[in-house]
């Protein structure tokens, strides 16, 4: 478990005197308090028995939220109330012997002052540094206040990995001074919530700045890097003799003439397709399409493209599919279907016939992909335990839902939730080996079954910032439906919600081919006419950019190889489902050129 350092973090550091939660906070709605990352419980006045109860008070109401519970100054007191983590001053307990005494998936923070306080408590084993104080704070007066960016700070820190939260004196109005200072990639608040005259208002107004100020200071840095790139001159002999210099990292190690991509075949739904989402081909070539119509269903057609059923929205309700966003098809003949309305994995059998139903609790379930194993199958889920995403490795019995082991993501991959859905996508190969990826770039992270990683997949690519016209656009068309669905939502929330990423997605798909190639749908295409892929070999080695027609929304191979793709569509004139043989002509290596 630990903060995750590609979100702008908002801690409420809450002071307690007795151990009830503080009334004027009572009210605050579990929408409001999913906006807070962590809630920090100090209680300096209390008793460690008082402090432990009134934490067990704070854990007991953020239970099922993704917010975060850590105990000011006391490891025991947080052991004991079941709190996420600790958070240690420099008078405290060392973070190595916390280390000792919790274990690796406790959370550790420690009180920093100087570039250098920063670099020890991460080398100690601490998961985040508080740094500070800022400004003078009204809720502690025996602090040392630091200057806005204090010395050695207004730099990039070289080698610090974990994030850093501003703490001090921190108020709406400061936050976009405070993330000025590179090294800060949060903040800790304290009377700028508890004393304010509206709490939850101060939480949604403190997360908008937040996000409006980490867009703002990312894009200052793109453009930097843009200017400096743009006025470095060119070394003698550069770019001059290909054999002379080393291979760029994004450079395919085939010419685009070895890449074709020819038509094959165009499925002719006959309207009985609405909404495709997700598609699947089984060893015989029948084809099977899920459609998000009311109800969802999945349908069949034959290796012809003819009509053969349709599945999920039998008169049975137990049998019904509600708000599947996400198949996909086992070797053993069976079609596994995520239903996140129903909090459910259904299995249905290629012949149409429905098999079970399986309770995915507590969490959600996002994703799901088959193994070569009988019964076996990774789930991608939301854990509200780890208050992130995972990945498990299932057997799916008749009856139950039996969890055998959860797939380790490296800690520096943990996700936390957040309002448009979990930012990593995944795909598994024939092996059974797991691809890990998140949705702003490289590299992929390939896993054994047993969690271990065996092999990163790279490119030297730089995330694309957003035009502030485009952010704009997408702020108001968000709004819009975010109020037409939510009328109710007070206007803050929304606004928050509406709040576009300030860099388009690199990665938004991958999928492995019968040969076990990697190929990873982004979003860098030259022309709005085609979809561009980036192929891998089994070895992780480049192979190829492939550049597939039109506005690709999903992929699936066959056993042959042939590579079906659902297009966008603006209506039913649109929609197409394509078939496509794409032929790479791989090159020889030199020990094949030998006699």
């Amino acid at each position: 478990m630990s903060l995750d350092r590609r979100r702008t973090v908002l801690c409420f550091v809450c002071d307690v005197s007795a151990i009830e939660l503080p009334d004027r906070l009572r009210p605050i709605t579990d929408e409001t308090w999913s906006q807070v990352d962590v809630v920090q419980v100090r209680g300096k006045a209390l008793s460690a028995g008082d402090l432990e109860r009134a934490a067990r008070r704070w854990v007991g109401r953020l239970r099922d939220l993704p917010t975060l519970v850590i105990v000011n100054d006391r490891v025991d007191v947080a052991l004991a109330a079941g709190a996420d983590g600790a958070h240690l001053g420099r008078s405290d307990l060392g973070i190595q012997r916390a280390r000792e005494l919790a274990g690796e998936e406790f959370i550790l923070g420690a009180s920093t002052h100087t570039r250098e306080e920063l670099l020890e408590a991460q080398d100690a084993g601490a998961d985040y540094a508080g740094l500070g104080a800022f400004y003078p704070s009204p809720t502690k007066h025996d602090t040392t206040q630091l200057e806005l960016q204090p010395a050695g700070l207004e730099d990039r820190v070289p080698g610090l990995t974990i994030p850093v939260l501003a703490i001090g004196g921190v108020t709406v109005e400061r936050i976009p001074a405070v993330l000025e200072a590179p090294v800060v990639t949060g903040v800790a608040v304290g009377s700028a919530i508890q004393h304010a005259s509206d709490p939850a208002q101060a939480i949604r107004d403190l997360r908008v700045e937040l996000k409006r100020a980490a867009s703002r200071a990312f894009q200052a840095v793109v453009f930097s890097l843009v200017m400096l790139a743009s006025c470095t001159p060119q070394r003698d002999g550069e770019g001059v003799d290909d054999q002379e210099v080393p291979r760029p990292p994004d450079r395919p190690l085939m010419a685009p003439a070895s890449v074709s991509v020819v038509e094959r075949a165009r499925l002719a739904t006959d309207g009985r397709v609405e909404h495709p989402n997700d598609l699947a081909i089984d060893e015989e070539g029948n084809l099977y399409v899920l459609d998000l119509a009311d109800p969802p269903r999945i349908i069949k057609y034959d290796s012809a493209g003819r009509f053969v059923r349709r599945m999920g929205d039998a008169d049975v309700e137990s049998e019904q599919l509600v708000g599947v966003l996400e198949f996909a098809l086992a070797p053993w003949n069976t079609l596994l279907a995520v239903d996140r309305s129903q909090n459910k994995v259904l299995t249905y059998l290629t012949l149409g016939t429905f098999a079970s139903s399986l309770d995915i609790k507590p969490g959600f379930a996002l994703d799901v992909h088959p193994l070569p194993g009988f019964g076996e199958f990774y789930l991608h889920k939301w854990s509200p335990e780890l208050s992130r995403a995972v990945v498990l490795h299932m057997r799916a019995p008749s009856d139950s839902l039996a969890t055998t082991y959860e797939v380790q993501i490296p800690r520096d991959l943990s996700v936390r939730r957040e309002a448009r859905g979990v930012n990593f996508h995944t795909a598994v190969d024939r092996q059974g080996r797991l691809y890990v990826a998140f949705y702003d770039g490289y590299p992929v992270r390939i896993l054994e079954p047993d969690g271990q990683t065996v092999g990163l997949v790279d490119l030297d690519r730089q995330p694309i910032p957003k035009s502030s016209d485009q952010i704009a656009r997408e702020v108001e068309e968000n709004l819009e439906t975010l109020r037409e669905r939510a009328p109710d939502i007070d206007e803050g929330i929304l606004v928050e919600a509406a709040q576009p990423d300030s860099v388009l997605p690199i990665i938004e798909e991958l999928i492995v081919d019968p040969l076990g190639r990697l190929w990873v749908r982004t979003n860098r295409s030259e022309t709005v006419d085609a979809t561009p892929f980036d192929v891998f070999n089994e070895a992780g080695d480049y192979l190829a950019r492939v550049d597939v027609p039109g506005k690709v929304v999903r992929t699936a191979f066959d056993t042959a190889g042939v590579l079906y793709v659902i297009t966008s569509y603006e209506s039913d004139d649109d929609l197409a489902i394509l078939a496509y043989e794409v032929r790479l002509e791989e090159p020889q290596s030199t020990s094949d050129n030998s006699t």
